[in-house]
């Protein structure tokens, strides 16, 4: 492969590095895949055959028995796509191949696939299916594409890449800080919660999405980005973060505020 790795920027401007999922990962993955959702289609369709005698008033070797077929085909064509829908959604990016071979779907910015881009690239996953020898074009696609896409992927704007958190690090990375939470709210936490209105959808986002995402950050870089969002968060709101321990601590308090107050709302 040509490309072993790739960078992304997130909305945070901070670049992370994936490494991408290589030919023999994915296709360990999708043999497992495949193995689990021909055992479900298979289900689909013995279930469809039996429900079909068990109603049908005319019996085996009506001239209903080709819609019949036909329409449990389609269920099983049905039900092959929604395997990996429903547990790429469900596991944010993995299915049961994928996660016994550490690997995760995301999109080409680094965040996690939505159920729209779930649906184009297994939706697409039949052609690769259908078109012979067996998965050809999808290896080949991964091949010859510089982020190592298959087809599916070209088409939803998404990428494989290993797990991050399945990884041991070679050497120790610098200590972080925890965060302290506190006890019993005080002055700071009553000051940000009568600003925390003015907290726009995009800061609240922002803030989310680094503390979903910290762990994956080296310890220099989890701490510049935490600094830099607490900064523009407390001078838009008029608060000083230096009231928290920590910035990390200061973005999670923000955070404790901004869903508070929305589910008041509702």
């Amino acid at each position: 492969m040509r490309h072993e790795t790739i960078v992304v920027q997130t909305p945070e401007y901070t670049e992370i590095e994936y490494e991408l999922a290589g030919i023999g990962s994915r296709v360990i993955a999708c043999l497992v895949d495949t193995i689990v959702q021909l055992l479900i289609t298979a289900l689909i369709v013995i279930a469809g055959i039996y429900l079909f005698d068990l109603l049908s008033p005319l019996g085996r070797g009506n001239p209903l028995d080709l819609a019949a077929m036909l329409m449990i085909g389609a269920g099983g064509l049905v039900g092959s796509v929604a395997y990996w829908v429903v547990l790429e959604m469900v596991t944010n990016g993995q299915s049961i191949g994928k996660r016994m071979a550490g690997l995760r779907v995301v999109r080409d910015d680094g965040t996690p696939i939505n159920l729209w881009d779930s649906i184009i690239r297994n939706v697409v996953r039949i052609v690769d299916l259908l078109v012979p020898p067996f998965y050809c074009s999808a290896m080949i696609s991964v091949w010859v594409s510089a982020r190592s896409k298959r087809l599916g992927d070209h088409a939803a704007g998404t990428v494989v890449v290993k797990e991050r958190a399945a990884e041991m690090p070679t050497t120790a990375a610098p200590s972080v800080p925890p965060v302290q939470y506190r006890v019993a709210p005080t002055a700071a936490d009553e000051q940000l919660m009568t600003r925390i209105r003015m907290l726009t959808a995009q800061e609240a986002d922002a803030a989310a999405r680094f503390l979903e995402r910290r762990h994956e950050l080296v310890a220099e870089v989890r701490a510049q980005l935490a600094n830099r969002l607490a900064a523009s968060i407390s001078s838009h709101l008029g608060v000083s973060a230096a009231a928290w321990a920590s910035a990390e601590e200061f973005l999670v308090a923000v955070l404790a505020c901004h869903r508070s107050v929305s589910r008041s709302r509702e």
